[in-house]
């Protein structure tokens, strides 16, 4: 997390970005009781691990209201596909049934696993206003309204959710 820690260490944090190498080497995260808006990003060639992060910190972060994904696309790993971590979970982090209200996820490449946290996400999040989706630069106009025509098939848990993609 790069965020300053006040007298209670990780109690006060409300905010932090997450570089996801760091979270894929750490499984012993503490909770953050009060953190409301975390951003993931990094180089996400190594799906599975990023996913398993993901999860674990979803688990961690009850009041989380504002999720950002920031995906950088490595060419020489870009078609890797590890669909074998994608189990639906067992059980949905409070956050996703009572707090998250925002998504975002800048560089999405509308990979199968990328589709499908999308997918979960939706499935799951009760009060989620909005995912926004920002294409990354490299894919071509069919390409996205592919990709666009899929999120929209997506079911959704909140009724009021939009999906935007840009």
């Amino acid at each position: 997390m790069e965020t300053a820690y006040a007298d209670n260490g990780v109690a006060r944090v409300r905010t932090g970005d997450l570089h996801a190498d760091n979270a894929a080497a750490n499984d012993d995260v503490p909770m953050f009781h009060n953190l409301s808006s975390l951003k993931f990003y990094g180089l996400l060639w190594r799906e599975c691990y990023a996913w398993d992060a993901v999860r674990l910190l979803l688990c961690c972060v009850p009041k989380l209201q504002t999720l950002a994904f920031e995906s950088i696309d490595h060419p020489m790993f870009g078609s890797l596909v590890l669909t074998s971590y994608l189990e639906e979970p067992l059980d949905i982090p409070e956050c996703l049934s009572s707090h998250l209200m925002t998504c975002h996820y800048k560089g999405f490449s509308g990979n199968e696993v990328k589709m499908e946290l999308v997918r979960q996400i939706l499935k799951a999040a009760r009060v989620l206003k909005i995912i926004k989706t920002m294409a990354g630069s490299h894919l071509s106009s069919k390409a996205k309204l592919c990709i666009r025509k899929e999120l929209m098939k997506f079911l959704r848990s909140s009724r009021a959710c939009q999906i935007a993609f840009d």
